[in-house]
């Protein structure tokens, strides 16, 4: 990939070319601390790191989504018996007030 005979500036030039081009490499060697130009970044194959990349951030957007429904409310603490509270759109008082014991058939 180097010509021995590359400049500093000219060496720069590749890595800021190449980075600009598979900016996900950039994440990928990043992620697993790889060289840029060893061994190991050479055997990588960028389909296979696009996929990784769409993984994590599918997995992420998931991850984020639950935490914003979450309610901080509904977290478990140990000793406080918060476990047993009964949810609002589970059980209201106004539906028990208004059940009508004559239709429910035994």
């Amino acid at each position: 990939m180097f010509d021995e005979r590359l400049t500093l500036d000219e060496v720069n030039e590749v890595i800021a070319k190449w980075n600009l081009e598979y900016p996900l490499d950039h994440w990928y060697r990043k992620k697993y601390n790889i060289p840029f130009n060893s061994k190991k970044h050479r055997e990588a194959n960028i389909q296979d790191i696009y996929f990784e990349y769409m993984e994590e951030k599918l997995y992420s957007s998931i991850y984020e989504k639950a935490l914003k429904k979450e309610n901080v409310n509904d977290r478990y603490e140990p000793g406080q018996g918060n476990f047993l509270k009964s949810r609002e759109d589970e059980f209201s008082q106004s539906a028990y007030d208004n059940l009508n014991l004559d239709e429910i058939k035994l």
